[in-house]
């Protein structure tokens, strides 16, 4: 009986293990120093900051994503934070907290660039919200074909009960010359064989997150059209080789 429930453990923990737990770690900023890394990061300063965390379980300091006024009452400008870090493949895992306002957009994001000298294959996928509790994933590619744009499904995620933009939660994306998958608080929510498709090899990924507003920058859906909405929050991020 101790040796079945041994195994029937040692089987659980397979199953619930993150892709990471079988790579390296190359990358990493827990954004705890008194400024973002400029020597990590392209973003402006002016829009990125640095905040508290509002869940009340990570003191800790967070990256804050603004929307900032241009100058009239209902005219806006988004804000963006680019990783330097370069590597054909991996994991790309991030700590967010999303907003629950609509009328905006954020999220985590990647570009995986054609081959030097070359227009195409490239690929473009990650995680974004507009507002309420539904996170969507997104995936698009262009081919010798054109560009088609994916919709996984389901999409958007469901979160119920305001776990989309009342707590942090971590999202990864899993890029590989055999798949691409995407991840939620440690589980895979879907998942794309590459193997037989002839996708796009792997290049430079290019990691970035975005807090940016539809239709020219006018903030329509926000309660108070005075004020901007508050922040896309990002606690920590990592990046695994494997």
């Amino acid at each position: 009986m101790l040796s079945r429930l041994a195994l029937l453990l040692l089987l659980t923990s397979a199953v619930s293990a993150g892709p990471e737990s079988t790579m390296r770690l190359v990358f990493e900023d827990q954004f705890n120093g008194d400024a973002i890394d400029k020597a990590k990061w392209n973003y402006n300063s002016a829009v990125v900051t640095l905040g508290t965390s509002p869940d009340g379980t990570n003191k800790a300091t967070v990256v804050n994503l603004n929307i900032v006024s241009r100058g009239k009452p209902t005219l806006w400008s988004g804000s963006g934070l680019d990783c330097k870090f370069r590597q054909p493949y991996g994991y790309y895992e991030a700590r967010m907290r999303m907003v629950q306002t609509g009328g905006h957009g954020c999220g985590m994001g990647f570009d995986i660039g054609a081959p030097a000298g070359k227009k195409f294959p490239s690929l473009s996928t990650g995680f974004g919200s507009g507002g309420g509790d539904g996170v969507g994933l997104s995936f698009a590619e262009t081919t010798e074909m054109g560009h088609r744009r994916y919709n996984p499904s389901p999409n958007p995620v469901k979160m119920e009960g305001g776990v989309a933009y009342k707590r942090f939660n971590t999202f990864g994306i899993l890029f590989t010359d055999k798949v691409l998958s995407w991840y939620i608080n440690g589980r895979q929510v879907f998942r794309s064989d590459r193997s037989n498709s002839g996708g796009v090899p792997g290049q430079n990924v290019a990691m970035h997150f975005r807090h940016s507003l539809p239709e020219g920058g006018i903030l329509k859906s926000f309660p108070d059209p005075t004020q901007g909405p508050e922040p896309f929050q990002i606690d920590w991020v990592k990046i695994y080789k494997p």
